[in-house]
């Protein structure tokens, strides 16, 4: 019977964290975070790390959005800290473990290369390496692994060529390899989970908008704003796509939809609808 009930409520997660995932692509970000509030009311043990990751996955849609001040920032790691505590004291060591590790520690290197500081983001991916290296070979039974793993080959490449310095360090790690890192993010954004699946085909815009392959990236962002229309980030980077393709006609039409999107939110802020404002008055001048 408590084997039973234990199923049941790992059972719950899924779940509660899909209903969350939602209302963050929908960017309604108030809704989620008072959901959140509701799951973690009603928290059973063993369920912390996922409710800590999802509390900080709604923050990471506000600081991306503009809601970028200091005390947000340090909400934001103060919620991966307690989920750290929370990780550390897990007795089950599978491969949702492992998962939780790589997105616990890739969460904390993203903040960092957000705020430009790459060698603390870098430092933070030695804490991640150790769950990756375990996922490494079960892509096939956790799909999930195909995320991670094809962020991984990338992005080890890419670093390696951006930043020379950071060579001897990256060195010590497993190799990187880009075809193989496409690969495993296509394998990602075609699997039938629709979160994974939507993760896989933002990073794979997003590849392609900083590799300028411009006809790629929209494919991406179609499929993206093909599941959530009025999610502003999709929206403004299918602008970007259009603009570096050349088609400032129908950036146009998507820059006025973009700012209708966001002030008919009432869950947008002022200080949302500014920044998306300024993001698209550097891109036209970056783009005329």
């Amino acid at each position: 019977m408590i084997a039973h009930t234990s199923k049941l409520c790992a059972q719950e997660m899924p779940v509660k964290a899909g209903k969350i995932l939602d209302l963050c692509y929908q960017f309604k970000l108030k809704t989620a975070d008072s959901l959140l509030a509701v799951y973690a009311a009603e928290m059973k043990a063993g369920q912390e790390v996922e409710l800590s990751l999802l509390k900080a996955n709604i923050y990471w849609w506000k600081i991306i959005s503009g809601i970028n001040d200091k005390s947000t920032k340090n909400v934001y790691y103060q919620i991966l800290g307690d989920a750290e505590g929370f990780f550390k004291k897990e007795l089950d060591k599978g491969y949702s473990h492992y998962y939780k590790g790589i997105s616990l520690y890739g969460y904390l290197a993203r903040m960092d290369g957000l705020n430009k500081n790459y060698f603390k983001a870098f430092f933070r991916i030695n804490n991640c390496l150790k769950y990756l290296e375990k996922s490494f070979g079960a892509e096939s039974k956790y799909p999930f692994f195909y995320l991670s793993s094809g962020l991984y080959n990338y992005h080890l490449l890419v670093t390696s060529r951006q930043y020379p310095l950071l060579v001897p360090y990256l060195s010590l790690y497993p190799g990187g390899n880009r075809e193989k890192g496409i690969s495993y993010l296509e394998a990602a954004a075609s699997n039938s989970n629709k979160y994974l699946s939507t993760e896989a085909h933002y990073f794979l815009m997003k590849i392609y908008i900083d590799e300028a392959q411009s006809t790629k990236a929209l494919i991406h962002s179609q499929e993206l704003l093909k599941r959530f229309p009025k999610n502003p980030i999709f929206l403004f980077y299918q602008h970007k796509i259009l603009l570096m393709s050349g088609n400032k006609g129908k950036a146009g039409e998507l820059s006025v939809m973009l700012m209708q999107v966001l002030t008919g939110n009432p869950q947008c802020d002022k200080v949302q609808i500014n920044h998306f404002q300024r993001l698209l008055d550097e891109d036209a001048k970056k783009y005329k």
